[in-house]
């Protein structure tokens, strides 16, 4: 009778025992890959290139991104992600600059990158990272202009594979750092009446912001990541960094 009554129980222990270890199998598997190197990879799907305008006197922003550029970095695999940007050399064309208005997107393209970038292309290259900073150097019309911009890196809140989000920002003075007057004054001149604020005055201004936001995979957990992605009610890191969206970042 006394083996009748505890077969039940060593049963349920049993039970339970087996289900922990499989719950848990996941964690060993990430506590195991923690111990090995990490590896890391630049998603230029998810990478958002970001531009800040103003006018007017009140300085009303105007914002934009670029809707195509490249890079040297795809596909390639890196120790940290200070080695990952290090030399990275990339390339943007000002003509897919899109702001939400197509007047103002042709007139940009006409009366400003014309004048700015050599067959509305901007190339760069990224230097070593210094603590919280970058110096980034682009080519205008065959001459180099360095300037240092914010660097930062951090990983995504509650992401299980310790996936990064990688931001450049800053902000540039078409004058004194680009040499750009030319192209200064004529997007200036073009949307003059349209730069003028409630006192009447037209003022275009020379800064503007930068705001480059990348996603940096962490490729050592490719096999959890892809376990994961079978079961029901999944959501990718590259919707999660979509849901952020760069719009309230501007």
């Amino acid at each position: 009778m006394t083996y009748n009554k505890l077969k039940p129980f060593t049963i349920l222990i049993f039970i339970l025992f087996i289900s922990c270890g499989r719950n848990n199998n996941k964690e060993v598997q990430q506590e195991k890959i923690k111990t090995e190197v990490d590896s890391y990879q630049f998603d230029i799907e998810n990478t958002k290139v970001i531009w800040n305008g103003y006018k007017t006197n009140d300085k009303v922003k105007v914002v934009g991104y670029f809707d195509e550029f490249s890079c040297d970095r795809e596909d390639q695999e890196f120790s940290s992600i200070e080695e990952l940007v290090n030399g990275l050399q990339f390339s943007i064309k000002s003509s897919s600059s899109v702001s939400g208005d197509p007047m103002r997107d042709k007139n940009l393209q006409d009366h400003f990158f014309k004048y700015l970038t050599k067959d509305f292309v901007i190339n760069g290259t990224l230097n070593s990272p210094i603590n919280d900073s970058i110096d980034v150097t682009f080519d205008v019309f065959g001459k180099t202009k360095q300037i240092r911009l914010a660097f930062l890196y951090h990983i995504i809140p509650g992401c299980p594979y310790f996936d990064h989000i990688v931001e450049i920002k800053g902000s540039i003075n078409l004058e004194s750092q680009f040499d750009a007057l030319k192209a200064y004054n004529a997007i200036s001149n073009k949307c003059y009446d349209l730069h003028k604020g409630a006192d009447g005055i037209s003022k275009t201004w020379k800064q503007v912001d930068v705001h480059v936001k990348a996603l940096v995979i962490n490729t050592n957990y490719s096999q959890i990541r892809q376990e994961d992605s079978s079961r029901i009610g999944y959501i990718s890191i590259e919707e999660v960094f979509a849901r952020n969206e760069f719009i309230s970042n501007r």
